[in-house]
C-alpha cells in the first residue's frame, strides 16, 4: 500500500509548475519543474491511500503504478524521509466512512446526465476516452474514476478528494465537466 498526497504549489505562492510551462521562442512549452525542490513544496492535508493493483518497470529504470484507493487520510504531521519517499502520520478516523461504503455501491446518481455532460467534456479537452466501456462501472466506480481520470487542474481534485460524501461528489464532477464543457465552448468564441 502507499499514500498519494498532492504538493500544495499555493502554499508557497506560485501555481502548479506542471500546469505554468512557460513557452520558449518556438512556442513549445518547457519545463520549469526542479524536482530535487519538490520535497519543500508543503502538502496538502488529505491525501488518499491505495493498493498496489499493477505496477510495470521502464527501460529507464521507473516505475509506473495502478492503485486501487481505499481510504481517504488526513495528514497530521510531516516525517522523516525515507529512501527518496516523503512520509507522513496519517490519522484515518475522519474517512471511516470510506472503509464502509466500498461495501454499499448504491446512490441517488443521475447518470443519464452525468454521461450525457462526459462526451462534450471528452471531446472538449481532446482525450481518448470511449464512454461505452465505463457505462458498465458502479455509480461509486464511475464517480471515482473520472475525478481521477479527468484533466482537472489540481485545487479541483483536490476539492473532489475532501468532499464528505459520493452523492456530493458526484454533483461536484458534474458541474466541473459542464464548465469545462462552457470554458471549451467559450475559448472558440461566439458561434453562429
Amino acid at each position: 500500500m502507499i499514500g498519494m498526497i498532492q504538493p500544495n504549489y499555493d502554499a508557497v505562492g506560485g501555481g502548479n509548475p506542471l500546469n505554468d510551462q512557460p513557452e520558449d521562442d518556438d512556442g513549445e512549452s518547457e519545463s520549469t519543474l526542479d524536482l530535487q525542490d519538490d520535497d519543500e513544496v508543503p502538502l496538502y492535508k488529505t491525501g488518499c491511500v491505495g493498493r498496489i493493483v499493477y505496477f510495470e518497470e521502464t527501460d529507464d529504470g521507473r516505475l509506473l503504478i495502478a492503485l486501487r484507493g481505499l481510504t481517504r487520510f488526513r495528514m497530521l504531521e510531516e516525517l522523516e524521509g525515507l529512501k527518496g519517499y516523503r512520509r507522513v502520520q496519517a490519522d484515518y478516523t475522519p474517512f471511516r466512512q470510506d472503509i464502509e461504503r466500498q461495501h454499499f455501491e448504491g446512490f441517488d446518481l443521475d447518470r443519464d446526465t452525468l454521461l450525457e455532460t462526459l462526451q462534450p467534456y471528452i471531446d472538449a479537452q481532446g482525450m481518448r476516452l470511449k464512454v461505452d466501456i465505463i457505462k458498465g462501472l458502479s455509480d461509486h466506480t464511475l464517480v471515482s474514476s473520472l475525478c481521477m481520470i479527468c484533466p482537472f487542474d489540481p485545487r479541483e481534485k483536490q476539492a473532489l478528494l475532501e468532499i464528505e460524501t459520493v452523492e456530493e461528489r458526484a454533483d461536484m464532477l458534474l458541474a466541473l465537466l459542464q464548465m469545462g464543457v462552457f470554458e471549451a465552448g467559450a475559448s472558440e468564441g461566439p458561434s453562429q
